[in-house]
């Protein structure tokens, strides 16, 4: 590369180390581009669920809007604020989980009952539903007994619903229809999460499911200007002087102003 006029020398190594940077800032959600639209998306999110009330919220936008990487960077943000009561998050995706029926089953599996939830050989999916529930608030509160803790910690669930609507696409919603009617019960502080890239989504909602969902939407747009799509690239494209590589100050320097420059141009 040349920097007015003079060559720079680069090792192979610090190469590597670049490009190892960029790749891992890419696959982070710990920071996004801090961008107006970002902020307030990201602020919106975080009001649902800081408050331990229970809740059902629909993120919807194209794919590549930045639903996924800001949802859980608003969880990692939130897990800063709220250290002792930290939400229990189940996550589920339309795509892996077929049927509401394996769904359930990944519910189990996530929260640590799956073994609990087969001997109890349950037929109905309310029944197993509700007994996870009943099971989970017993072992918080057999928990809490043990440390002596006079009131029962009992954490807020945070359900995420990858691809919503292909759940709202099964026989009976039998999964959306018990999450959200226990929203609705407030036994426990539950929030139903769903994401979705089709603006329909609520629209197939059964009337039974579709009366107990709150209604809250948050959409998600693609960068609405050129100058604010350059933006989001520079921010993915340059490297923070405090990076864990080490990199070296000089070459490093000289590579921001490389991303500047084409920035600019």
């Amino acid at each position: 590369m040349k920097t007015n006029s003079k060559v720079l020398n680069v090792s192979q190594a610090e190469v590597e180390k670049v490009i190892l940077s960029l790749t891992s800032k890419l696959a982070s959600f710990e920071n996004i581009p801090q961008t107006k639209r970002n902020l307030v998306l990201r602020k919106s999110l975080l009001t649902y669920l800081e408050k331990d009330e229970s809740n059902s919220v629909l993120l919807m936008g194209q794919s590549g809007t930045g639903k996924t990487t800001i949802l859980n960077n608003t969880l990692f943000e939130l897990e800063t604020i709220k250290k002792v009561n930290f939400p229990t998050i189940i996550k589920l995706s339309g795509i892996l989980q077929q049927t509401d029926k394996l769904a359930l089953k990944e519910v189990a599996r996530q929260l640590g009952l799956e073994s609990m939830v087969e001997k109890a050989n349950l037929r109905s999916f309310s029944e197993c539903f509700n007994f996870i529930l009943a099971t989970l608030t017993e072992i918080e509160q057999q928990d809490s007994r043990r440390k002596n803790v006079k009131k029962a910690i009992i954490k807020p669930l945070v359900f995420i619903l990858e691809e919503f609507e292909l759940f709202a696409l099964q026989p009976k919603q039998l999964l959306l229809y018990n999450l959200l009617d226990a929203v609705q019960s407030a036994l426990r502080p539950i929030i139903v999460i769903g994401l979705t890239n089709r603006i329909d989504a609520i629209d197939l909602l059964e009337k039974r499911v579709k009366s107990r969902f709150s209604n809250r939407v948050i959409h998600f747009q693609q960068p609405d200007s050129v100058s604010s799509f350059i933006e989001i690239l520079k921010f993915y494209l340059s490297i923070e002087s405090s990076n864990e590589r080490q990199i070296e100050k000089q070459y490093l320097e000289h590579f921001n102003n490389e991303v500047e420059k084409q920035r600019n141009e």
